[in-house]
């Protein structure tokens, strides 16, 4: 009876479980054949994992191991113990390990262009980590393509598309390139046509030292000399400069978003624009079905709609 006057359970009959430390002293020994080496994995001695073979034949009523001087070997009914306990402890161990890398720190390697990790991706990482704590982004930026980048990743970010052998990929983001500048600079001299842009300076990404000569072709004004120009080694630093009020940059629609909604930058010839290469992630076959890689990779397919809306 128990101690409020119940009768126990089958199933709490059922539980009268040996000591659980006799178990691991018997399952090691058993798969070891040895108590020495079970000791060894369990970090005890010799001594100890015996002692508990001892108690766990007291507690179970029969010999587990027929013991000679220099080996031990399992009896029929250590045997058959052993064959069931051996299952339910792998169990167990399984079902420990997965909740443990459940709740453990994932960590995922993005490789991306440096402007869009400044200016887009880092701006909307604060979002993905709310919605998943135990993904770690490790962030490196490189311009090079992805088939010569020695930076090490799991997922890439570039533009595309491109097609390379092992890697599988997504659109999620589009954009357009058009000039924009501080509005306290065309407040002073105006940009009513492209050919007011004689009277600004001109501020160039060394990455893509043509695209202003291909805007002015594209608004027919090819044959422009501004009255200055300064050159950047990233887009981010000319956007960060027009913003500054040094000169007139080439905005990528998709990075200077924000600041145009905010009023902190214009783009004071709308309707004259440069098409633009989409932005891709690029996740290897291998990779694609690990669950960290491809909650990254749908959260950005997702951002796809938010692209279009602005």
């Amino acid at each position: 009876m128990l101690q409020d006057g119940r009768r126990p359970s089958i199933l709490t009959d059922m539980r009268k479980l040996p000591p659980l430390n006799t178990l691991r002293a018997f399952d090691a020994a058993a798969r070891h054949r040895s108590f020495t080496l079970a000791g060894a994995e369990l970090c005890v001695t010799h001594g100890a994992i015996s002692k508990q073979v001892q108690l766990l034949e007291t507690w179970l009523g029969v010999q587990v191991f027929v013991r000679t001087n220099r080996s031990i070997a399992l009896t029929e009914d250590g045997s058959r113990f052993h064959a069931e306990i051996s299952l339910v402890l792998d169990r167990i161990a399984r079902s420990a390990h997965a909740l443990r890398d459940r709740e453990s720190p994932r960590q995922l390697l993005v490789d991306s262009l440096p402007t869009f990790a400044v200016r887009w991706l880092i701006p909307r990482l604060s979002a993905f980590t709310a919605l998943h704590p135990n993904i770690e982004i490790r962030l490196t930026t490189s311009n090079e393509p992805i088939a010569t980048t020695t930076n090490p990743y799991d997922v890439a970010i570039r533009g595309g598309p491109e097609s390379h052998g092992g890697l599988v990929s997504d659109r999620f983001l589009d954009e357009y390139r058009t000039p924009v500048c501080a509005p306290e600079l065309i407040e002073h001299t105006p940009l009513r046509e492209p050919a007011d842009l004689l009277e600004h300076t001109l501020l160039h990404a060394a990455t893509l030292p043509s695209l202003w000569s291909n805007w002015l072709a594209v608004a027919g004004a090819a044959d422009i000399e501004p009255a200055s120009s300064m050159v950047f080694e990233h887009f981010f630093q000319s956007i960060q400069a027009s913003i500054e009020r040094l000169g007139v940059a080439i905005g990528p629609s998709a990075l200077v978003e924000r600041e145009l909604r905010e009023g902190r930058l214009v783009a004071p010839f709308p309707n004259i624009h440069l098409p633009a290469r989409s932005y891709y992630w690029y996740c290897s076959e291998s990779l694609i079905a690990d669950p960290t890689a491809q909650t990254f990779c749908s959260w950005l397919s997702s951002l796809r709609d938010e692209s279009r809306a602005t």
